[in-house]
């Protein structure tokens, strides 16, 4: 499946302008976008931002909330960023 780079873009700026240390796109029942602020010694550092980006399969948690997705019969791509 193709990534479009507006949810990627979504994404990591989800990230970078929120507190959040994840964010989560849902693309289809088996593929995701998910940003990760990498933090170092309990919370925020004041020198670079670290964010890593993961592009495939759901972990447990987020294979729950597509359950949950299913069951209430969204759409795929969820346009809503979630933390």
């Amino acid at each position: 499946m193709k990534t479009s780079r507006a949810y990627v873009r979504k994404a990591v700026e989800a990230v970078l302008e929120t507190d959040a240390k994840t964010a989560t796109v849902f693309m289809a029942p088996n593929q995701i976008i998910r940003a990760t602020r990498r933090m170092y010694k309990r919370g925020n550092s004041r020198g670079p931002t670290e964010v890593l980006l993961t592009l495939g399969k759901p972990n447990y948690k987020e294979r729950n909330l597509i359950k949950v997705y299913k069951a209430t019969k969204q759409k795929f791509p969820i346009t809503r960023v979630q933390f």
